[in-house]
C-alpha cells in the first residue's frame, strides 16, 4: 500500500472510530484507528461495545488475538477472567468437520501506552509504539481465506461486539499491458501462506479438544499408536490448565532426551506461559525430589547393570531356553514387576502383561519372579537403586496435601507411545 493510501486508511478509521465511539480516551482511539487501519489489508476487527470482556478481538494471519488496552495490566485475578471470557468464545469453533480451534490459537495482549511493564503470564504486554509486532507474519497460522472464515464464525459469537472495516483504496488502473509488482508480491505472500504449515498449534480434532478442556477427578490415560496425536494433546492440556491456575505445572517423559523437545515446542505454543511448565525426564526429576528431601540414592548404571547379570547367569539355565536375550527379561522387570508396583508372586501371576509379545505360564512366571528377587538382593547387597527405585522411593514422599500456592504437577507423558 501506498503512502498516500495509506494516510487515508488512518484517516478513515479514525472518522469511523469517533463516529461509533464518541468521547473514546485518547490511548484506545489512537489503538483501535491503528487496528482499525489494517482491515484494509485483510484483517478483522471487533470492538466492545458492551461491558464485560476485553477491548477488541483481531482475527488475521497469526490467529485470534484478545486485546486489552489499559494505562496498566490488570491482575491477575481480572487477566484470568478475561481470558477465560474471551476462550469461551473463541475455542471449539468447528471450522470443518474434523478441526475445531484451539486455545493456543488465541493470543491474550495488554496494550499499554509505554515500554517497561513485564508480561503478567496471562497476557503479554505491549508498549503502544510496538503494535506493529502483532500483525509480523513471521509465523502465519491462518492463510487469508481461513482467517475471514473464523472471523465470520467468531462474529455470531461476539455478542457485546461490533465488527468495523475500513475498505482498501481503489488501485489506479495500470497501464494496459504492464503488471503490477507490488499486487505480484502481495498474491505470492498470499499464495506461500496457503502452503502447508503447523495446523497443530492452530486447530485440533473435535475429540482431541474434548480431552484438552476437560475436568478430570483424578488420573487419566491417552494411549495410542505413534502418531495419533498424544503429544499435542498433552501440550495443549497444559497451556489449558496454565491460563487457568497458578502455580507451576510438570510434564515428565521416560526419554531422557525428549523434554528439552517438548519445551521448545510449548514455547512456540504458548510463550507467555513457557515458564509456567517444567519439562523433565521423570527419573531426573524424582533424583531431584529426593534429594531435596535428604532421601539417599544411589543410582550407578554400570554397577547396576552387573548387578543383573549376575542375577541372570543364575537363572540364564531356566530361562535362556524361553528367551536367549538377557535384556527381554530386564525389560519384564523394569516394566511389568517393578514398572507397576508389583509386590507378590500371586500378584505377578495375575497380571495382564499388556504389549509383552512372549506369553507365559505360571511355572515361567514363577521363574521370573526369582530371577527378580535375586536381581533386587544384588541391588540391595551393593547399596545401589535403579530408575525404578527412584520412583516408589518418590512416592511416599510426595505430600498428600497440596502445597500451599502451589499447583500439583498435573502431566505425564509415557513416552514409548506419545507423538
Amino acid at each position: 500500500m501506498s503512502a498516500h493510501a495509506h494516510r487515508q486508511v488512518q484517516q478513515r478509521a479514525d472518522t469511523l472510530l469517533r463516529r461509533s465511539f464518541p468521547g473514546m480516551p485518547p490511548l484506545p482511539r489512537r489503538v483501535l484507528t491503528a487496528l482499525l487501519a489494517r482491515t484494509a489489508e485483510g484483517w478483522h476487527l471487533f470492538v466492545r461495545t458492551g461491558r464485560t470482556g476485553a477491548d477488541a478481538f483481531l482475527v488475521g494471519p497469526t490467529g485470534v488475538t484478545a486485546l486489552v488496552i489499559a494505562e496498566t495490566p490488570p491482575d491477575q485475578s481480572a487477566a484470568q477472567a478475561l481470558a477465560r471470557h474471551a476462550d469461551e468464545r473463541c475455542v471449539g469453533l468447528r471450522v470443518s468437520a474434523d478441526q475445531v480451534l484451539t486455545g493456543a490459537a488465541v493470543r491474550h495482549v495488554v496494550v499499554v501506552p509505554e515500554p517497561g511493564t513485564p508480561d503478567t503470564g496471562t497476557f503479554q504486554v505491549l508498549a503502544e509504539k510496538d503494535l506493529d509486532r502483532l500483525f509480523r507474519r513471521a509465523e502465519p497460522r491462518l492463510p487469508p481465506r481461513q482467517a475471514a472464515a473464523i472471523a465470520d464464525l467468531l462474529g455470531r459469537r461476539l455478542s457485546g461486539y461490533e465488527r468495523l472495516v475500513v475498505p482498501r483504496p481503489e488501485r489506479p488502473a495500470a497501464p494496459e499491458g504492464f503488471l503490477d509488482a507490488g499486487q505480484l508480491a502481495e498474491d505470492e505472500l498470499d499464495a506461500a501462506q496457503e502452503r502447508p504449515f503447523e495446523t497443530w498449534m492452530t486447530f485440533l480434532h473435535p475429540d482431541q479438544q474434548k480431552i484438552v478442556t476437560r475436568r478430570y477427578g483424578g488420573p487419566a490415560r491417552i494411549s495410542g499408536p505413534a502418531g495419533t496425536g498424544k503429544t499435542v494433546v498433552a501440550l495443549h492440556r497444559l497451556r489449558h490448565l496454565a491460563t487457568r491456575t497458578v502455580g507451576p505445572l510438570l510434564c515428565t517423559t521416560f526419554v531422557h532426551n525428549l523434554p528439552p523437545v517438548y519445551r521448545t515446542l510449548f514455547e512456540r505454543l504458548a510463550p507467555t506461559l513457557a515458564g509456567r511448565v517444567e519439562f523433565v525426564n521423570l527419573h531426573a526429576w524424582a533424583r531431584g525430589f529426593l534429594a531435596g528431601r535428604g532421601v539417599a540414592v544411589n543410582l550407578v548404571s554400570g554397577q547396576v547393570d552387573s548387578a543383573f547379570s549376575r542375577a541372570w547367569i543364575r537363572h540364564r539355565e531356566r530361562l535362556g531356553p524361553v528367551h536367549g536375550a538377557p535384556l527381554y527379561w530386564r525389560t519384564e522387570i523394569d516394566r511389568v514387576i517393578k514398572g507397576r508396583g508389583l509386590t507378590s508372586l500371586a500378584e505377578y501371576r495375575a497380571v495382564n502383561r499388556r504389549g509383552r509379545a512372549l506369553p507365559l505360564d505360571g511355572e515361567n512366571r514363577t521363574a521370573v519372579w526369582r530371577l527378580y528377587e535375586t536381581y533386587q538382593e544384588n541391588l540391595a547387597r551393593d547399596g545401589l537403586h535403579d530408575h525404578n527405585d527412584l520412583v516408589h522411593l518418590a512416592r511416599p514422599n510426595w505430600p498428600r496435601r497440596r502445597p500451599t500456592g502451589r499447583t500439583r504437577p498435573s502431566w505425564s507423558t509415557r513416552s514409548r507411545t506419545s507423538r
